[in-house]
């Protein structure tokens, strides 16, 4: 913790009020995670990519001299190849340059792959909170900003999160965190009112 408050201030530091304190900060874990959306993709992409490949056999082996049809598969075949492996190597990347950071007023999350964006949120501006926590008492914080539509129920429970939605990805003590950010959206609240 020690360790990701000083880099927080190395990364943040710039960005901070005059009175403005680093209370919090962390980084996502990293290496290859699954996400709940995986247990669709993973079947849909193995299906992409089993098309694709009879596509591209089939177009080889039927044309008698240079196999035209056989070049238009070949995008198909690394959209494929991207689905099926190449966005857990992404989402990894991305990961290991995202650091997440809060203060007494607002909220800080980096990154990026290529061009890292430092994304700031206020306290007054967030409205609705939820979490999802493993057994391990790691987890999500999914942050809904005011006038975006609040999430909407899905099957079994679920709730559907707009676009907008900030997500707080694979980080420890997820309840103790999101309790923090509860109270600090209840009190700003109370302030509006």
């Amino acid at each position: 913790m020690f360790q990701d408050l000083r880099e927080a201030q190395l990364l943040f530091g710039d960005l901070l009020k005059k009175n403005e304190t680093l209370r919090w900060a962390a980084k996502p874990k990293q290496g290859f995670r699954f996400k709940p959306a995986d247990r669709y993709l993973i079947p849909f992409s193995i299906f992409w990519c089993g098309f694709v490949f009879m596509w591209e056999y089939i177009t080889w082996n039927m044309s008698t001299g240079f196999p035209i049809m056989a070049l238009f598969g070949i995008p198909f075949i690394l959209i494929g190849i991207y689905l099926l492996i190449g966005r857990f190597f992404m989402d990894a990347s991305i990961r290991r340059n995202t650091f997440y950071a809060m203060t007494d007023e607002r909220i800080f999350v980096r990154t990026g792959v290529w061009n890292i964006s430092t994304d700031i949120y206020r306290f007054q501006d967030l409205s609705h909170i939820q979490f999802t926590e493993k057994p391990d008492g790691s987890g999500t914080l999914l942050i809904t900003p005011v006038g975006t539509p609040q999430p909407q129920s899905a099957e079994k429970g679920r709730l559907v999160f707009p676009i907008g939605t900030i997500r707080i990805e694979f980080i420890d003590d997820v309840k103790a965190i999101f309790l923090i950010l509860q109270e600090k959206i209840d009190t700003n609240a109370l302030k509006k009112a």
